[in-house]
């Protein structure tokens, strides 16, 4: 008699390739699922870092394969040797200083093909058997029930809004079938491990993340070609609220508030508008001279400025910029630039910049604002992007009157970084006009937290930036 797969996601094909294996055979054969299990894994983290790969700790992966008392290392052995993984780059621990790094792993493109053929054809099996699509969907009603009741407002919001997330099957197999091919492995594995979550509610704590204040929930996480497939509450997905350029709209700020906040813990901001218009209103006046003071996260600063009347040019020069809503400074800058550079091209480069990648863009920036630089490049250039998240983006997009107005307004929202992403009901006349409400809202709250408005764009879902 043959034998039964472990786990209905195993795709055949990998379970043929790992059942060869003498680690994998007799009881053993039970592991294959965990093999899954730290693919998928692998796969999922390396989508999300900025060297693609994956840093899983070493009890995490023992966790997986303990359950089959197999050893992970074997298994990890065996992976590498049929071409699943590249071989890892291992970690240390110092058990005396806790200090150290985990290994870190990379999935091979047989291996993110065997995983996206396993889902294809798991998915197929959970849109065309019913008992299994009703099994999935109790099992989702039970895990929302168990949800327990210690999540703040937004994050209650946003994981129920979660769980209530539906798509049609007949319109994710065209959409499958019409764009597919045009996906790398990665972004195909991406789509189906997302949907494939969503479908069965199993979702990490709806949590904000220390380092940078975002919940990184898994909708923002999915690729984004993917999210009009779905419907909230049978509400389709409609629109997206984008702060344009957000993180270089708020970097002169940003540096205003590091040069001149004199409490010992960075995370103690409390009303940025204050901090900020009396720096303004304290160079104005030749009053900052000299600044004795020790951020953390970012470190120690200990810095004299003189010409303190560059300091207010220049953050006025730069946030006018990108607080315009007639021009886009992304396509001054690539004129600057030339070079045959874009305005899609700048984007990612901006980006960059502000995590301190030296390329051209950065150091248009330090050309021309030289006295707002020189104080940038004394902090850690690595965080700029983080905490400009942190203090700035998400006091804006995870403010819980911006989710009650959208109640108010019969829309309901989802977080996605520095926008939202709304669902309206079919054919809601006024879903414009609704979405515009809240782009305002958040102008406003820009206006009353930062001093000055930030450009929130309001895009149809499915159209070009």
């Amino acid at each position: 008699m043959g034998r039964k797969f472990t786990n209905v996601k195993v795709g055949v094909e990998l379970d043929s390739l790992l059942s060869r294996e003498s680690l994998f055979q007799g009881e053993g054969y039970k592991g294959i699922s965990a093999c899954q299990e730290f693919m998928e894994l692998v796969a999922w983290f390396s989508s999300q870092s900025e060297d693609n790969t994956a840093g899983i700790g070493r009890e995490r992966i023992a966790d997986l394969f303990n359950p089959y008392k197999i050893k992970y290392t074997s298994a990890i052995s065996v992976l590498d040797s049929v071409g699943i993984l590249y071989k890892c780059r291992n970690g240390f621990y110092n058990k005396f200083t806790k200090d150290g790094k985990v290994s870190r792993f990379k999935i091979t493109d047989l291996g993110m093909r065997l995983l996206v053929d396993g889902q294809r054809e798991y998915l197929r099996k959970l849109h065309n058997d019913p008992d299994e699509d009703r099994r999935v969907r109790n099992n989702r009603r039970l895990k929302k029930k168990r949800q327990k009741d210690v999540l703040g407002p937004v994050e209650s919001i946003i994981n129920n809004n979660l769980f209530d997330l539906e798509y049609s099957k007949e319109d994710f197999a065209r959409f499958w079938r019409e764009k597919c091919v045009y996906f790398t492995p990665g972004e195909q594995f991406n789509i189906n491990y997302s949907v494939d979550n969503i479908k069965h509610g199993s979702f990490n704590d709806i949590i904000k993340n220390k380092k940078d204040g975002r919940i990184h929930h898994i909708w923002v996480l999915m690729k984004s070609d993917a999210r009009p497939l779905f419907r909230l509450r049978g509400k389709p997905y409609s629109r997206i609220l984008d702060i344009r350029g957000c993180h270089p709209t708020f970097w002169a700020s940003f540096v205003l508030d590091y040069l001149c906040k004199k409490k010992k813990d960075y995370e103690l901001i409390n009303n940025t508008v204050d901090i900020t218009n009396n720096v303004i209103s304290n160079i104005s006046n030749n009053t900052i001279s000299p600044i004795s003071y020790s951020l953390s996260p970012l470190g120690s600063l200990h810095y004299s400025y003189g010409n303190v009347d560059e300091l207010v040019n220049e953050w006025s020069k730069w946030t006018t910029l990108w607080t315009n809503p007639d021009i886009d400074p992304r396509n001054l800058i690539a004129q600057d630039l030339g070079n045959g550079e874009t305005k899609d091209t700048v984007k990612l480069l901006v980006n960059s910049a502000m995590n301190g990648y030296k390329n051209g863009v950065f150091k248009w920036i330090c050309k021309n604002y030289p006295a707002l630089s020189s104080i940038w490049l004394q902090t850690d250039l690595k965080l700029t992007g983080v905490q400009i998240s942190k203090f700035y983006e998400t006091r804006l997009i995870l403010d819980p009157g911006i989710f009650e107005l959208a109640a108010e307004l019969g829309l309901d929202i989802l977080a996605e970084h520095d926008g939202l992403g709304i669902f309206a009901a079919e054919g809601d006349p006024d879903v414009d006009q609704k979405a515009q409400a809240l782009a305002a809202r958040i102008g406003d709250n820009c206006l009353r937290l930062f001093g000055f408005r930030a450009v929130v764009k309001v895009k149809r879902v499915g159209r070009g930036d």
